[in-house]
């Protein structure tokens, strides 16, 4: 299943700052992919929290990208897996319900960073 609010994103080269640029529109990832076409900021960003509008500070070692082949926000951690990003994963939730979120939850770490991970998101 494609994420249908990434699902119009595409690389380009045009931006310089990771995150979340609102000046350009654009999203930076750590791969320095760069997405544009991104959905509108609305109240269910603030409210659910979103991967794309939400800054957070990620932990040395750990990057954020983009999986074009999923439609999915990732945080690599330094072990070099993709954990799907917990809030692309609360949207997902949202939408798609419990059994395609768990399908798309998998993701093959050996459990080490999937905490320091969720304790981004916990606070």
């Amino acid at each position: 299943m494609v994420d249908k609010f990434l699902i119009s994103c595409y690389y380009t080269f045009m931006s310089s700052k990771l995150g979340y640029d609102k000046e350009t529109d654009t999203y930076r990832t750590s791969a320095n992919q760069v997405l544009t076409g991104l959905h509108p900021q609305t109240k269910d960003c603030e409210t659910f929290g979103c991967c794309i509008h939400t800054d957070i500070e990620l932990p040395d070692g750990f990057e954020t990208y983009f999986r074009d082949d999923r439609g999915l926000m990732e945080i690599i951690c330094p072990c070099r897996i993709g954990h799907p990003h917990p809030l692309h994963m609360k949207w997902y939730l949202r939408i798609y319900g419990k059994k395609a979120a768990a399908i798309e939850s998998v993701h093959g770490c050996c459990g080490k960073h999937c905490n320091q991970i969720q304790k981004l998101f916990n606070k």
